[in-house]
């Protein structure tokens, strides 16, 4: 699948600085290369897309990522978005799409940058499935709809929860879909 996503990537005259087959491996290749976009596989053996789209943007918050998957569920999108995506490109609808996607990251990095996403100490790093719950908790879905959502049990739900708490430090699923509305901020400020 990578030499058919550079070959994308070569007809929209994009030079391809680098490939990581695994993401650990991401962070130090782009220290090394500096790309202007990164492409992150939503599922990568070691580390997954939106873990590792949350550690680059705490290391290089302006590097505008895509996210390439084969899953085009909403709710893979909306956590996507969620954690800082410039963009998010289904490969099973249309791999022809990347390349305006990466133009269209790139654009909006030299122009109106979307707001950081919220900036996280290491332990609170979301698991791309506790982005998902989350983002679906700040909609006001309840669990189990949010079982249902997931195809998977409410026992799982309830502990992608317990997860979710543990590393916001909140106890409740109103303090945590306060958090996520909030962007991400522990707290308002006052003038």
């Amino acid at each position: 699948m990578t030499a058919g996503i550079a070959s994308v990537l070569a007809r929209e005259q994009f030079d391809v600085v680098g490939v990581a087959h695994d993401g650990l491996e991401v962070l130090p290749l782009v220290a090394s290369c500096r790309p202007d976009v990164v492409v992150l596989d939503l599922s990568m053996p070691g580390l997954d897309g939106i873990a590792c789209l949350s550690r680059i943007h705490a290391q290089h918050p302006e590097l505008p990522v895509v996210i390439l998957t084969a899953s085009s569920a909403p709710l893979a999108r909306e956590a996507a978005l969620a954690a800082g995506a410039a963009d998010f490109v289904a490969k099973s609808i249309d791999l022809g799409q990347l390349g305006p996607a990466l133009v269209r990251a790139v654009a909006a990095g030299r122009t109106k940058r979307r707001p950081a996403p919220p900036r996280r100490s290491p332990e609170a790093a979301f698991t791309q499935r506790e982005t998902v719950v989350l983002a679906s908790v700040a909609k006001g879905l309840s669990n189990q709809q949010i079982a249902d959502a997931l195809n998977v049990s409410l026992a799982t739900v309830k502990f992608h929860l317990g997860n979710i708490y543990r590393k916001l430090g909140v106890s409740n699923r109103t303090a945590a879909a306060q958090w996520a509305a909030r962007g991400g901020q522990r707290g308002g400020r006052a003038a």
